[in-house]
């Protein structure tokens, strides 16, 4: 929701932010954003990590491929133990990866929603 949709809304219910009000919401704002920006950084960061150990996963998957595929030429046994712990970190790691971007997303809807309601609690919108 921008400013100037909360500024119709308010004008269309009859309140209005005097000026001292939309001061105070507004460093709310600014310093609720600032927490929340430091709080994703911390996500990123810990998904950055998790990208790097996918990365050393997908290189240690490809060396024993091409070990195994060396040893035995004539066929790639899949169900060789240290392959399939391999493909179980690639896609431990993967769903991992995803299971917080998606996390993320959903905790932004609900820290705006939670500041409208605890800024804005006496307005209309």
């Amino acid at each position: 929701m921008t400013i100037n949709d909360l500024d119709r809304q308010c004008k269309s219910t009859g309140q209005s932010l005097g000026p001292f009000e939309l001061f105070v919401v507004g460093w709310k704002l600014i310093i609720s954003e600032l927490f929340w920006f430091l709080s994703t950084r911390f996500r990123i960061w810990e998904m950055r990590q998790l990208k790097k150990r996918l990365n050393i996963e997908n290189i240690r998957l490809a060396r024993l491929i091409r070990e195994k595929a060396a040893e035995n030429r004539l066929s790639l046994d899949l169900t060789d133990p240290e392959i399939d712990l391999a493909l179980g970190q690639v896609e431990l790691l993967r769903e991992e990866i995803v299971y917080l971007k998606m996390e993320m997303q959903a905790k932004r809807g609900i820290f705006v929603e939670s500041r409208k309601q605890k800024y804005l609690k006496n307005q209309e919108y």
